[in-house]
C-alpha cells in the first residue's frame, strides 16, 4: 500500500486500473479517511501523475484551511494552470484564465 505525507497528515493511496461505470473523475480525495483515489483506466501514465499531483494539492488546501469563498477550488488547483503559476508569487485568477485563454488550452 502506497502512502504519503501531507503536511503531517499520511494518505492512503489506492490506484485503480479497472473501469468502473458511471465514473468521470480521474480521481479524488477522501479526507475524513486520509485517502486519495487514482482511476488509471485510459489515462496515460502522465495523466496520471498530473492526476495524483491534482489531488495532493487538494491535500495541501484542506491542511492549510484554504478558503476560496465563493469561487470553487477547482478553478484554482486546474492541472492546465501548473505552467503559469510560479512558486512564491501571488497571481489572479483572472490572470490565470487569461493565459489560459492566451495558451488556447
Amino acid at each position: 500500500m502506497k502512502k504519503i505525507n501531507i503536511l503531517g497528515i499520511e494518505y492512503e493511496i489506492i490506484n485503480i486500473y479497472e473501469h468502473i461505470d458511471g465514473m468521470n473523475n480521474a480521481g479524488f480525495i477522501d479526507h475524513d479517511k486520509t485517502r486519495m483515489t487514482i482511476y488509471h483506466d485510459a489515462l496515460s501514465k502522465e495523466h496520471s501523475k498530473i492526476t495524483l499531483l491534482h489531488e495532493i494539492i487538494h491535500g495541501i488546501v484542506d491542511q492549510q484551511e484554504i478558503d476560496f469563498g465563493d469561487n470553487d477550488e477547482e478553478l484554482y488547483i486546474d492541472p492546465r494552470l501548473f505552467p503559469f503559476i510560479k512558486i512564491g508569487e501571488k497571481v489572479s485568477l483572472d490572470e490565470l484564465r487569461k493565459s489560459m485563454i492566451d495558451a488556447e488550452l
